[in-house]
């Protein structure tokens, strides 16, 4: 059998052809604990309207999960993203919690524990609206107000019938 390679940065993914033949859907992490995400987001801001700036260089490596869902999509293998609340290193969050200012280090932002939640929320609406139709979404650490996520995942996603928020 061989191999399957999914294409571009993605390329640390490898299949062999008979295991892809019996998936039915792949999950790929993001923004993981230090916030850095593998898209570069069009409609997530910082507070003070900054376009969201801890991304992947699309020039250099390309659009991660856009290049993760169409891989996926043509092999018949749906898709879905694991995404973090617990940790965001970049927003200085720790524990599902905005850290004091006073523990900020070079380079994170200060935000408060609503901008946070705010700039998680529209990371997720532009997951749901921006890369097809996905099986999942599984969101670690998920607790109190961050379940409005859950609902946003419902009413956005075209298919809601095809896909879940864990």
């Amino acid at each position: 059998m061989g191999e399957l390679e999914l294409p571009g940065v993605v390329a640390g993914v490898f299949l062999r052809q008979d295991a892809a033949d019996c998936l039915n859907h792949a999950h790929r992490p993001l923004p993981c604990s230090c916030g850095f995400y593998l898209w570069p987001p069009s409609n997530v801001t910082l507070p003070d309207g900054r376009p969201y700036p801890y991304h992947v260089n699309e020039t250099r490596y390309g659009n991660v999960l856009a290049e993760f869902a169409a891989a996926t999509s043509a092999r018949g293998i749906g898709h879905g993203f694991y995404y973090s609340l617990t940790n965001n290193f970049f927003l200085n969050v720790r524990s599902h919690s905005v850290q004091p200012p006073s523990t900020l280090l070079p380079g994170q932002q200060n935000v408060t524990q609503q901008q946070f939640e705010d700039i998680a929320f529209a990371s997720v609406a532009e997951l749901w609206s921006d890369f097809g139709n996905l099986t999942e979404i599984w969101f670690d650490g998920v607790s109190g107000d961050d379940r409005r996520l859950c609902t946003l995942c419902a009413a956005s996603n075209e298919h809601p019938q095809d896909s879940i928020a864990t």
